[in-house]
């Protein structure tokens, strides 16, 4: 990733400029040169994993009917073409994207890797459409004007991406529920929601859910 970072003249900075890293390295310098020794690594992987395991063993033991997985599409199921701040899926039926490596993604990519996201191929899971569709419903009656998708037309051109099979794959593992995903347009300007608006949009998705008719336990 160090070395992709470098290649990239386009790196985003919060403040929504492109930069390479020299000219980011010399407005900000390398604060966390310390924490980036590869001897440090192995101990925060564990760290990591950890902390994973135990977000999974909580996700287990909460028995949900229903995740939802609010999450960033990095160009995966839309495009610069179409490309909502914000978009509720309420399909019956999620498609993974399959990177094909040599054709999409870095080169150092390999079959085993994408697995790890649930983009090896275009595997299918289930959705939550009715709730899907109530999601929807109770954003607008509260003023947020939300997207909404229904489906997955041609998975080689356009699927979902790895946060939402991250999830499936280190998370829900063999929790077989359906997903409710919430799309968010997190790096292509200019329609990138606020901090402050997703802060309102979250504590609003809540209510919407709680006002659902279906008697739902959702994660």
């Amino acid at each position: 990733r160090s070395a992709d970072d470098r290649r990239n003249p386009a790196l985003n900075t919060l403040d929504g400029r492109l930069l390479s890293y020299d000219q980011l390295r010399a407005e900000r310098g390398e604060p966390y040169a310390q924490e980036s020794d590869p001897a440090h690594f192995e101990g925060m992987a564990r760290a990591a994993e950890a902390a994973l395991d135990g977000l999974a063993v909580a996700l287990r033991a909460a028995a949900p009917d229903v995740v939802m997985v609010i999450g960033d599409d990095q160009g995966e199921l839309f495009g610069h073409d179409n490309m909502p701040a914000i978009s509720v899926f309420r399909g019956e039926e999620l498609v993974m994207m399959g990177m094909e490596p040599g054709r999409r993604g870095p080169p150092w990519a390999d079959k085993a890797f994408w697995a790890g996201y649930r983009m090896d191929m275009p595997h299918r899971y289930p959705g939550a459409p009715a709730l899907g569709l109530d999601l929807v419903h109770g954003l607008i009656r509260q003023g947020v004007d939300v997207a909404s998708s229904n489906a997955v037309p041609d998975p080689d051109k356009r699927a979902f991406g790895h946060a939402f099979g991250f999830v499936i794959e280190r998370l829900m593992k063999d929790l077989n529920v359906p997903m409710l995903p919430v799309l968010l347009n997190t790096y292509f300007p200019p329609n990138t929601p606020t901090a402050a608006r997703c802060l309102e949009i979250g504590a609003k998705i809540a209510v919407a859910l709680a006002a659902s008719p279906a008697d739902t336990r959702v994660a």
